[in-house]
């Protein structure tokens, strides 16, 4: 007969012993709205209670996405690390602020744009988002911008070469380039 109380204990040590990472979580951004500027204090909290309760390390917020102007994500981002701060989590910049959290097992977040957008023209803006904690960015979401097309479009375009330069550019600061939503 199998011993299922066992093999969860067995299943627990390996999950514990993991670090487990989510590319991409909505639940993070619960009780924040950037569009006002303010926090639900309520539902704030709620989201990433859940991730840890599951023993997830780290995980990515969208700061920024579709149509999502600069100061809207400037906003994002001051609203993020403050419950960052509350909390007294890890914001991750880097592998070393993963394995930290993993030690120390304190939740980590660092921020996505799911959609350049808020780069604008302006490429140099990597550089102030990457220090702000974006650590990976869609070139393109759902619908075709200027750096890429979108999964929903009607034709693939690919990448533009605004899109090639964003890419170069992510790479030269070490920012993942994620191609999940474009086509």
């Amino acid at each position: 007969m199998k011993d299922e109380k066992n093999d969860m204990n067995v299943d627990r040590t390996i999950h514990d012993k993991m670090i487990v990472l989510d590319g991409c979580c909505p639940l993070l951004t619960w009780g924040i709205n950037p569009m006002s500027g303010s926090v639900d204090k309520a539902t704030l909290g709620k989201g990433p209670a859940l991730f840890i309760e599951g023993g997830v390390t780290a995980a990515g917020a969208s700061v920024g996405g579709t149509r999502t102007s600069l100061e809207l994500t400037r906003t994002s981002i001051k609203l993020h690390n403050q419950m960052i701060e509350d909390n007294g989590w890890i914001k991750v910049k880097s592998t070393a602020d993963i394995l930290r959290a993993k030690k120390e097992k304190i939740f980590g977040m660092w921020y996505l744009f799911q959609g350049a957008y808020a780069v604008e023209d302006n490429l140099d803006l990597l550089e102030e988002f990457k220090e702000a904690g974006v650590g990976q960015v869609a070139p393109g979401y759902n619908y075709r911008n200027r750096f890429a097309s979108g999964q929903l479009d009607r034709s693939d375009a690919g990448l533009s070469m605004a899109g090639v330069d964003l890419i170069k550019k992510c790479n030269e600061l070490g920012i993942i380039v994620d191609g999940v939503h474009n086509s």
